[in-house]
């Protein structure tokens, strides 16, 4: 008789990596945004843009615009209306409060590669 107890993760197998690697950018979104905005200022188009050019992965304006206005309405970021090109865009940047967080992630992250790189095994105590 089959098993009938199906793992939550088991549809993520690695026998389909494309979806682990979704799944990790999903929880990685507002860490990128965050980093790349850390450089300059930009408006949301642009920061797609960076993120496929430099990460290779589309994260699509149904992804990003939100995820923008999340961290505004958060006071992670700021934002103010500029026209470029004779085009009106929304150009995000960090506050203080974003480069705080975005300190704050990269330390927490840098701990934990740290400790996975430790002879490359990990604490087993």
């Amino acid at each position: 008789m089959a098993n009938p107890i199906t793992y939550q993760h088991e549809q993520y197998a690695p026998e389909n990596p494309k979806k682990i690697q979704g799944q990790i950018i999903r929880g990685l979104r507002y860490f990128l945004v965050l980093h790349i905005l850390k450089l300059q200022p930009m408006h949301g188009y642009k920061i797609i843009t960076v993120i496929r050019k430099n990460f290779g992965i589309y994260l699509g304006p149904s992804s990003i615009y939100p995820l923008l206005r999340d961290l505004e309405r958060w006071n992670y970021l700021e934002s103010e209306w500029r026209t470029e090109d004779f085009h009106p865009k929304r150009v995000f940047k960090l506050t203080t409060q974003g480069q705080n967080l975005l300190r704050f992630i990269e330390n927490s992250v840098g701990h934990m590669i740290t400790g996975l790189r430790i002879n490359g095994k990990t604490n087993q105590d």
